[in-house]
């Protein structure tokens, strides 16, 4: 571009940052949410949510999850299909029983 145009630049300004999410694997929260979900997988992706502070600031043990699949969120035309909705709805009826214990 500095062929055509010699005063271009790029600067990268940092205009928000999320702390990481790190809960470990053996984490007692993590067993749990895979025990709700009926899964025995998980899996690490990069993306920013509020979890890692909520974890790492607020002293709360955290995890993400969610219906669908990562490989069709956050892009065009992004769906979640209504069998994983079932699901979810699933995971919040245990996850509410879980609490309210």
């Amino acid at each position: 571009m500095r062929t055509v145009a010699p005063e271009t630049d790029i600067r990268f300004i940092t205009k928000i940052s999320y702390d990481d999410l790190d809960t470990p694997p053996e984490d007692p929260i993590v067993s749990t949410v895979k025990s709700l979900a009926g899964k025995n997988a998980h899996s690490k992706v990069s993306y920013g949510a509020e979890a890692g502070l909520i974890s790492r600031q607020g002293g709360i043990p955290s995890v993400l999850c969610g219906p669908g699949y990562i490989a069709q969120a956050h892009q065009p035309n992004e769906y979640v299909e209504i069998n994983q909705l079932s699901e979810c709805c699933n995971f919040m009826d245990k996850l509410i029983t879980l609490c309210s214990k």
